[in-house]
């Protein structure tokens, strides 16, 4: 599981169900089934599924490139972008307390739905 800019300001943390920058990688369908659970179990953190994450790629590219099953958790806005992502403004004073606390939450619960099953 990758886990990737969770504290991005005027965010909201998102699963990707597959990315594309030169190739497509898909998410696991276990893992995405799992986290599509936790999602709808904690609608106040605003979390949400992104279908196609474009134009850049995570930590999940490579490995899904290598046939390891992968999983993104990332803040995204709801349009699929990564605020302030390598900007000036991409730093510590910039964390999103509530979207951290609100990926954490997810985080949590999604490793609690894993080590279940």
């Amino acid at each position: 599981m990758t886990i990737d800019g969770l504290a991005a300001e005027k965010a909201l943390p998102s699963v990707i169900c597959s990315e594309k920058f030169f190739l497509e990688v898909k998410s696991d369908p276990f893992m995405l089934k799992m986290a599509n659970m936790v999602i709808k179990e904690g609608p106040e953190t605003g979390a949400f599924l992104l279908p196609l994450y474009q134009g850049a790629y995570t930590d999940s590219s490579p490995a899904g490139l290598n046939g390891f099953k992968v999983l993104t958790l990332i803040a995204l806005r709801r349009d699929g972008v990564l605020p302030a992502w390598h900007t000036m403004k991409d730093n510590f004073e910039s964390i999103d307390k509530t979207t951290l606390s609100n990926a954490f939450y997810l985080l949590i619960h999604f490793s609690t739905y894993i080590e279940g099953k």
